[in-house]
């Protein structure tokens, strides 16, 4: 059986790391995740764990996304705002942690 493997550039990723990493210590918060002062910083640990939230948040929304797609191929509708919300949380309560894969150590030679 042939293992499918991304073309070259990695896998797919909703944003880059670096991108991340750039926005958060600029103190912007970027895809949802909180300001900080840029003058005061992060350690690493708190933007590795803000990081991982965001990936597991972009993954949520898409396979919401992607289900309110398949609802309205299906002929029925979409779904409301506030089940749109329903179900993104929905997704989010069920992302096992190692599901969007960050290791510590790449984010670790990222923030050096």
């Amino acid at each position: 059986m042939a293992m499918l493997r991304p073309v070259r550039g990695g896998f797919l990723r909703p944003f880059g790391c670096g991108f991340f990493i750039r926005e958060f210590l600029l103190g912007h918060g970027p895809e949802g995740s909180p300001k900080i002062d840029p003058d005061k910083g992060a350690c690493q640990e708190d933007i590795f764990y803000h990081y991982k939230l965001a990936l597991h948040r972009a993954y949520a929304e898409d396979a919401t996304a992607w289900e309110n797609d398949e609802r309205v191929r299906a002929g029925k509708g979409p779904y409301t705002e506030q089940e749109y919300a329903e179900r993104v949380d929905w997704f989010l309560q069920r992302i096992p942690y190692k599901l969007t894969k960050c290791r510590y150590h790449s984010l670790v030679c990222y923030t050096q």
